[in-house]
């Protein structure tokens, strides 16, 4: 039996509209970005009245506050939610919180390991261990995972390429739903939508 795990991810934040690094650092949420996740719960789930049972998120403030906003505007409540390691963002070593420009565009290939970060194939990994085990874990239905848009796409990128580039050009807010095969631990596209608002 299978799951279906709505990939989300959050809009910009003080450190991304200022240009700087965020990765593993953080900082809140613009405004924009918060009204963006509200539309995502309005229009990528109460429109279409999915309400998953399981609700997981990064350590991240920002990925935080996108699953409660998310929540709050499709069913009006936050319910409790499990945030893991596993789903933060790439981690940027020294660069963390440093301009953007000193680093090349995304998604950074293993740009940041010689300066104690990871590289995107390290994140991609990580990512889909994690993506795995919430997938495999017992008694639960589908899942809303809230995470960051470049670990999205890193994840894709571990089994479909096109799809990874697909994440990291897509608005902010977009939902990814994943299907998940147990008999064969893989994932598959179901949908890919974007919030209207």
């Amino acid at each position: 039996m299978g799951k279906t795990l709505y990939l989300t991810w959050h809009g910009a934040t003080l450190f991304s509209s200022q240009g700087k690094l965020e990765g593993w650092s953080d900082s809140p949420l613009t405004d924009d970005s918060r009204r963006q996740a509200e539309a995502c719960g309005r229009d990528c789930f109460a429109a279409r009245d999915i309400r998953p049972a399981q609700f997981l998120s990064s350590h991240a403030e920002r990925a935080c506050d996108t699953l409660e906003l998310i929540c709050r505007a499709a069913w009006q409540e936050a319910p409790r939610y499990q945030r893991l390691k596993g789903l933060k963002d790439l981690n940027c070593g020294i660069y963390e919180a440093k301009d953007a420009c000193l680093a090349p565009p995304a998604p950074y290939s293993d740009f940041f390991v010689k300066f104690g970060g990871e590289s995107y194939r390290q994140l991609g990994d990580r990512m889909r261990q994690t993506v795995a085990d919430i997938a495999r874990m017992p008694g639960t239905d589908d899942a809303l995972v809230s995470t960051h848009q470049l670990a999205a796409s890193a994840l894709c990128a571990t089994f479909d390429e096109r799809l990874s580039q697909q994440v990291l050009d897509a608005a902010p807010c977009s939902v990814l739903a994943l299907a998940y095969d147990d008999a064969t631990d893989a994932f598959s596209v179901i949908d890919f939508f974007e919030p209207r608002g």
